[in-house]
């Protein structure tokens, strides 16, 4: 029997994004996500699988599917800024844009869990039916965010629902995951977040 859709968690990640940010600033401010990145000896066509993971995800959050999302240039994911020193990646929303910075959040949540998901999709459960397959690899998740600061006010039912989307989104990108994974792996150091304040 085919597995239940997971419904987008969009008032989990509102409150993600309220926790984030501590209180309300300025709508001029703006959240990114900053992924440090170790700088030797990369595999471009692991950071090319990487890169693709996060276009294609967040294409299909902000847009109606990506064929859509291909014909609108100017509201594609971007690379804010590239920093030297531990080579960091740097993503920008502004506040004003609450679904923009939700799937930004997400986006991270996505790339943080990433390696275990791999594992996890990757292992061999010999006599497992689709859906114990399935409520096993979200517990392992959850049990992973359990773990997570940035997820610290979250009770059980909303990691519940966040492993759940988290889970469907890595099963709908199955062809891109196993280059992102081992990027992720080999390469990423850190992932976080940080808030920026527009100075006068």
């Amino acid at each position: 029997m085919p597995q239940k859709s997971t419904p987008y968690p969009e008032e989990i990640l509102e409150s993600l994004v309220q926790n984030l940010i501590k209180a309300q600033p300025p709508v001029t401010d703006r959240l990114e996500l900053v992924i440090s990145i170790a700088e030797v000896d990369l595999n471009l066509r692991d950071l090319s699988g990487y890169l693709e993971l996060i276009d294609r995800v967040y294409g299909r959050l902000i847009a109606d599917g990506l064929r859509s999302y291909a014909q609108l240039p100017s509201e594609q994911i971007r690379i804010t800024a590239v920093r030297s020193g531990s080579f960091e990646m740097v993503f920008q929303e502004m506040l004003l844009n609450m679904d923009k910075v939700s799937a930004t959040v997400l986006i991270g949540l996505l790339l943080k869990y990433l390696p275990a998901a791999v594992e996890s999709l990757s292992a061999a459960y010999k006599d497992y039916q689709e859906a114990q397959l399935t409520k096993l690899r979200r517990e392992k998740l959850r049990q992973e965010m359990e773990e997570d600061q940035d997820l610290k006010n979250l009770e059980v039912h909303g990691l519940n629902l966040l492993a759940a989307y988290l889970d469907q989104t890595y099963q709908s990108e199955k062809r891109t995951l196993p280059s992102a994974g081992r990027f992720a792996e080999k390469y990423v150091q850190r992932i976080r977040y940080s808030l920026v304040r527009k100075t006068e």
